[in-house]
């Protein structure tokens, strides 16, 4: 007789409040509410075939520095709403397969005046995949996953930004690019306390009409292509229990990451005539480390800190006139966080976060893209889980 399908719903829902504070406007910080929500409708159909979709939807209020058309923008305001469902079949008792198909929509305000669903950089990405999952005693899980993804920003107009290179200034749709992704990932366990997990991710995304710009300032009849690689490592050990007022059980995690993109494209700065080759090619690498608490067997705490050095292979530094240099530029960025978390019942828990962020760079111009930054946050929230 067939079993019955059953259901086994996820719901998770997060409020925040807060301040936002970026650079020198400590006087006007940003205040306001955020928040998510996710839910997972799961299905079990048999022991041996799962089907899992999702939707999420997030509000955040937070300056913040993002990566957008080749360098940091300053954003005040976010929306995230993501759908996508997954199949999970048990093939044996270590061996399972995955296929997934989603949607992700993205609004992103960089100034405060702008209204919703007209910001420059507001996109849209649809993506599938594939995996394969082995599970395991020693190696407790290895995952393989290939994903193909479009994206596209319907707003993106380069005329209304200063400074952009011409590679990015002519046309339109420039920045919508596709992604080839392949992914290895893998949890290694040492002992019961002990662990290490790895990955290793590339992707190939080829611009649909980005053309490559030539040192006359021309156009080749070829478009641009990237190519980022990344790679991390993470050990992992839990100590043993100590005892201060209350007891505490923590974890220690070390993060080792690189990353590099390699791109065909080049920059043409048409208002001085300036030719610079290999204009998006960095190298970035990370060091970093997180430790967090069981508190009394209930509360939570956590403190991380990273540390991250990009440089970029030819991207010459501007003085503060924008005159160019034949040094090229580096930047470092130092992140620290903090949580508190506390479990109320019912599914309900207290939880406090707060960030701060130093961006430092040899950089000197501006106009276009942030290079030198601190920013800061706090909030304080209500979570449920059902």
């Amino acid at each position: 007789m067939a079993r019955a399908a059953e259901w086994a719903p996820y719901l998770s829902l997060d409020v925040y409040g807060g301040q936002s504070f970026f650079s020198g406007d400590n006087e006007s910080p940003v205040t306001g509410p955020n928040g998510a929500l996710l839910f997972v409708p799961a299905v079990a159909f048999s022991e041996r075939f799962t089907l899992m979709p999702s939707v999420s939807a997030r509000y955040q209020a937070v300056r913040d520095v993002q990566e957008l058309a080749g360098g940091g923008f300053l954003t005040q305001e976010q929306q995230i709403y993501h759908g996508d469902v997954k199949g999970i079949w048990v093939l044996n008792e270590r061996w399972r397969a995955k296929a997934r198909l989603g949607y992700k929509r993205e609004f992103i305000k960089d100034t405060t005046d702008e209204p919703w669903g007209k910001g420059l950089f507001d996109y849209g990405r649809w993506g599938l995949g594939v995996e394969a999952e082995r599970r395991g005693d020693r190696w407790r899980s290895l995952r393989w996953a290939l994903d193909f993804s479009e994206t596209a920003f319907p707003n993106f107009d380069p005329l209304t930004i200063d400074n952009f290179g011409a590679e990015i200034a002519a046309g339109d749709a420039t920045l919508d690019f596709r992604s080839h992704d392949a992914t290895w990932e893998g949890e290694y366990g040492f002992s019961d306390k002990a662990s290490v997990s790895m990955l290793m991710f590339g992707a190939a995304r080829p611009f649909r009409q980005q053309a490559v710009v030539q040192e006359t300032g021309l156009f080749t009849g070829g478009k641009r292509m990237d190519y980022y690689v990344f790679a991390s490592l993470a050990p992992r050990v839990m100590l043993r229990e100590r005892q201060f007022i209350w007891s505490w059980e923590p974890s220690v995690q070390l993060n080792l990451s690189g990353a590099s993109l390699f791109s065909n494209q080049n920059n043409y700065a048409a208002d001085v005539n300036v030719y610079n080759p290999n204009y998006y090619d960095y190298r970035e690498y990370t060091l970093g480390t997180d430790v967090n608490f069981r508190v009394a067997g209930r509360a939570t705490a956590g403190f991380g800190v990273g540390w991250t050095r990009r440089g970029y292979l030819d991207r010459p530094v501007q003085a503060g006139d924008g005159t160019f240099t034949e040094t090229a530029i580096w930047s470092e960025t130092l992140r620290t966080r903090l949580s508190l978390g506390y479990p109320l019942g019912r599914g309900f828990s207290v939880s406090l976060q707060g960030a701060y962020e130093d961006a430092k760079s040899n950089m000197r111009y501006e106009s276009t893209y942030r290079y030198n930054y601190s920013s800061s946050n706090y909030f304080l929230g209500l979570n449920y889980e059902m």
